[in-house]
């Protein structure tokens, strides 16, 4: 046995740096569950270590976008992003909020969101983007009004700006608009 005081074949080839079958068999059924379980759970595997990476990486993502929603409702500000080339348009559900709607309530379509916008402010906001599409400005920047869900009206000051291929043709215009009621009020 383990415990005998002879020397065994098999405890002389351990000595010479083989392995003893005996004590390694002891060794498994002594040691942890977990290592029983998993032999192997010592070894950190690339896939183990890229499944490590990758939860990690998740984490950071759910916590980036949790911190970006906080942001956002805490400074007023709906985002909205209008490809181009399809024709579709995101408002985002923190926007229609703002303006006393559900998200199911309004489609995310670029007409939706124009009835949206005041009836006399409309064709102003929508020569200043296109004046900002055909690369006269910068950027689309100005202050409009927006027509809540009760008929109440808010002011917003609406930002974008145009992604561009390698042609300088635009493909998406995405930016934001922020509730600036309150500060508007102050004004008058």
């Amino acid at each position: 046995g383990i415990l005998s005081s002879k020397k065994t074949k098999q405890e002389e080839k351990t000595r010479h740096g083989r392995l003893n079958l005996v004590n390694f068999h002891d060794f498994l059924s002594i040691g942890s569950s977990t290592l029983w379980a998993n032999p192997f759970s010592f070894v950190q595997s690339p896939v183990q270590e890229q499944l490590a990476k990758q939860e990690q990486m998740v984490a950071n993502l759910h916590s980036r976008e949790e911190r970006q929603a906080i942001a956002l409702k805490a400074g007023n500000v709906g985002i909205w992003d209008w490809n181009l080339e399809t024709d579709e348009f995101y408002l985002a559900s923190n926007l229609k909020t703002m303006l006393r709607y559900e998200d199911n309530e309004i489609a995310n379509s670029k007409a939706a969101w124009l009835d949206l916008i005041h009836p006399d402010d409309r064709q102003q906001v929508e020569n200043e983007i296109n004046a900002h599409l055909d690369g006269s400005t910068t950027h689309y920047g100005m202050e409009h009004r927006m027509v809540q869900k009760d008929g109440t009206i808010r002011w917003f000051l609406s930002r974008g700006v145009a992604v561009r291929d390698d042609r300088d043709k635009p493909y998406r215009l995405i930016g934001c608009s922020v509730d600036i009621t309150e500060y508007k009020q102050i004004e008058d």
